[in-house]
């Protein structure tokens, strides 16, 4: 069995534990334990997984190999931001400050995330002008959806800037990959696979993020919320990403 099939079925395995967990109606304590531990477990095979991929892709296929150590580093930051949460609520007891590590931590991971979609973009899109209207309409928006919220951000702070920000990265992300999966979508192969399924990835970030900043503005967000599942989904996509490129390579 390849390393990262192991770490893909693992996550999937994690994922489908914390799932049964959530409906069977555990107290909010249990849910907080089980939902931290899962999120640094699915999201350490995430980073582990691609960045076996990486390791694997020679050295020929410059800009993909150099997409994919980018987003090792940008999984490995969303690892490192998760594991901050579950130590702030799991050993300090302590609700986790907006604005603090953990969002220090995934905000690089995010830009660096971006990044590598960007190489991504570079080296497998057709050039499309429109495809193209499609990233620069994300573009603006992501541009203008801060602009849109500046008297709340004033009156909280980086509490809601940092989740207005959130939404403002989904949409570049969105602009980069939602043209590359159109375009593959028509011709699904062994070669197109793993960025389906990249892409796929991303759009379920995207969903979570909105999602958990509206859970956020309403208060009744809590580790173990329902949407939670999304963001370890998110993970379980992009490890079998990795397993399918690695596939690729013998």
């Amino acid at each position: 069995m390849r390393k990262t099939q192991l770490l893909a079925l693992t996550a999937l395995f994690v994922t489908a534990l914390y799932l049964l967990i959530i409906a069977s109606n555990q107290s909010e304590p249990t849910l907080t334990l089980v939902g931290d531990l899962s999120f640094v477990i699915v999201s350490l095979c995430a980073f582990l997984a691609t960045l076996l991929v990486w390791k694997k892709i020679p050295h020929s296929f410059t800009q993909e190999k150099n997409a994919w150590l980018l987003t090792s580093i940008a999984f490995f930051l969303f690892m490192v931001g998760d594991a901050l949460w579950a130590y702030a609520e799991l050993i300090q007891k302590t609700e986790v400050p907006v604005g603090g590590l953990p969002d220090v931590s995934w905000t690089s991971a995010y830009l660096i995330w971006i990044a590598a979609c960007t190489l991504v973009r570079k080296d497998v899109f057709d050039p499309n002008p429109r495809k193209k209207f499609i990233f620069a309409a994300c573009a603006t928006l992501a541009a203008v959806w801060p602009l849109l919220h500046i008297p709340a951000i004033r009156a909280e702070g980086a509490y809601h800037l940092f989740n207005v920000l959130y939404v403002s990265y989904d949409l570049l992300l969105l602009g980069l990959m939602l043209p590359l999966f159109l375009a593959l979508l028509p011709n699904i192969n062994r070669l197109s696979t793993p960025w389906l399924l990249f892409s796929v990835a991303v759009g379920t970030r995207i969903i979570f993020d909105i999602l958990f900043a509206a859970s956020v503005a309403a208060n009744t967000y809590a580790t173990g919320h329902p949407i939670d599942l999304l963001y370890l989904i998110s993970y379980i996509i992009i490890t079998f990403a990795a397993d399918a490129k690695r596939r690729l390579f013998p």
